[in-house]
C-alpha cells in the first residue's frame, strides 16, 4: 500500500516544480539607505529570498557600476535602471536620529516607482520612523496598485524575511513576473 502522505501531495508536484521555475523569472529591487547598519538589512533580505529561489533580487550595488566613485547623477540612473528592471520593489525606511536625512534616497526611488505605475510595491517602515506628507500621499496612492506598507522593529528581520516572503510568494501567484 503507498504512502498516504505522498498519494495525497502528489498532485501538487508538478505545481511545487513550476513554483519554482516563476520563481527564477520574477524580477525583485531592494532600496533603501546603505549608510551602516542599514545595508546590513538590505543585503539580509537580498540574501534570504535569493536562497529561497527568487534569483534574480538585486541592490543597486549589485548593478554594474560605471567606475569605482559613483557620482549622485550616475547613482540615481542606476536606481532607476533598478526600478525598470524590478517586478516588485521592496523599499526601506529606517529611523536615525543621528542621520535624518538617511531615507533621501529612498524617497527619491519610491518617487520615481509612483512616476512610472509600478504595481507590486512592499514598503517597510522602521518604527520611529517620519515620513513626510508627500511620501505618506505616495505611499496611500500606491495601496490602489498592490502597495503593501508594513512596520518593522529595528533588528527584527525574522519579520522582515517572513513579510518579504509571503509578499513575493502572493505576487508571484498573481503573476508578476511578465
Amino acid at each position: 500500500m503507498p504512502d498516504r502522505k505522498e498519494d495525497f501531495f502528489s498532485p501538487y508536484k508538478s505545481d511545487k516544480i513550476f513554483l519554482a521555475r516563476d520563481k527564477s523569472k520574477v524580477k525583485i529591487g531592494i532600496f533603501g539607505s546603505f549608510d551602516d547598519d542599514k545595508k546590513y538589512v538590505l543585503v539580509s533580505v537580498r540574501d534570504f529570498l535569493k536562497k529561497e529561489g527568487y534569483k534574480n533580487t538585486k541592490m543597486s550595488l549589485d548593478c554594474p557600476q560605471p567606475k569605482s566613485k559613483i557620482t549622485d547623477e550616475e547613482n540615481l540612473e542606476i536606481s532607476e535602471k533598478l526600478i525598470e528592471y524590478s517586478n516588485i520593489h521592496i523599499i526601506f525606511f529606517f529611523h536615525d536620529d543621528k542621520n535624518p536625512q538617511c531615507n533621501e534616497s529612498a524617497k527619491i526611488e519610491l518617487s520615481k516607482i509612483d512616476e512610472r505605475h509600478k504595481k507590486n510595491v512592499l514598503i517597510f517602515a522602521e518604527n520611529g520612523t517620519t515620513n513626510g506628507s508627500l511620501c505618506r500621499g505616495i505611499i496611500a496612492r500606491g495601496k490602489q496598485n498592490s502597495w503593501d506598507n508594513e512596520d518593522f522593529k529595528k533588528g527584527d528581520l525574522d519579520f522582515v524575511f517572513d513579510t518579504a516572503i509571503s509578499y513575493c510568494y502572493n505576487c508571484l501567484l498573481e503573476d508578476c513576473s511578465g
